[in-house]
């Protein structure tokens, strides 16, 4: 997860696993 996030997802994935909200 944090692989595939370090392009810039890191922080979306942070956001979806913080406050699972529907994006």
């Amino acid at each position: 997860m944090e692989l595939r996030g370090r392009k810039g997802k890191s922080e979306h994935c942070t956001v979806t696993t913080t406050l699972p909200k529907p994006l």
